[in-house]
């Protein structure tokens, strides 16, 4: 339901928030997901890249929340989300997605995400 009312209404927090929640409850807070499938994983980055070059941000962050689908730890689905939700004009869900890629138990390297 949450990754409906996302699709519905992009632009709000909670929404997105829940969502996330959910998809790390579903692995019980793990920090990792059981063996998300590289291949996809590689091909939706791929195709963000393209979003990207294009400045298709609304496919950038429907791709970037497919990814996180897959793996609600990743650092970069996360900034790739904060690009496309700052770039749409969704500050808040920006906020959001950059704190959680440089969330304090992530990659001491992550803080990359925070410059320009």
């Amino acid at each position: 339901m949450f990754e409906m009312t996302v699709k519905t209404l992009p632009d709000n927090l909670m929404y997105r928030q829940c969502l996330r929640g959910c998809q790390r409850k579903k692995y019980q807070d793990a920090k990792r997901p059981p063996n998300p499938t590289p291949s996809k994983v590689d091909e939706i980055r791929i195709k963000i890249d393209v979003a990207r070059e294009m400045k298709n941000w609304a496919e950038m962050d429907r791709l970037a929340e497919m990814g996180l689908a897959l793996d609600p730890w990743d650092s970069q689905f996360s900034a790739n989300l904060g690009e496309a939700a700052f770039e749409l004009g969704y500050l808040e869900v920006a906020v959001f997605a950059y704190e959680q890629a440089t969330a304090p138990n992530g990659d001491p390297r992550n803080k990359v995400f925070l410059t320009p």
